[in-house]
């Protein structure tokens, strides 16, 4: 017997459906890093360099070696770069102008499933 999905049901497919769209196409366990783009991005925005021992200190994304493994996925990825600092042994993440085409083609996909910018 086929039943009608209830609201709550219908809106869980649909936001899953958008994830497996935003995530189609990227290369496997990827997901993990967009947290950590989008606050390289909005720090490289705001004016904001960044290194990885920056980001260990926030304690959220990660252990020192685990942050080194994520960033250089990123740059595998095109998605940021590392550009030397006053020191040479200084490194700033930066975001990609790649990055910045990821984050408008998935908010094109916001804007087709009907959710707009606040």
């Amino acid at each position: 017997m086929k039943t009608k999905p209830n609201a709550t049901t219908e809106v869980a497919v649909n936001v899953l459906s958008l994830l497996h769209n935003f995530y189609a196409g990227t290369p496997a366990g990827t997901r993990d890093l967009d947290d950590l783009l989008a606050f390289i991005y909005q720090e490289n925005a705001a004016g904001r360099h960044l290194r990885v021992t920056d980001l260990v200190r926030l304690q959220h994304f990660g252990s020192l070696p685990t942050l080194t493994h994520k960033v250089q996925r990123l740059i595998t990825l095109g998605l940021v770069v590392q550009t030397v600092a006053g020191d040479r042994r200084e490194k700033n993440i930066e975001a990609t102008p790649a990055a910045e085409l990821l984050f408008q083609s998935r908010y094109a996909l916001l804007q087709q499933a009907g959710l707009q910018a606040a």
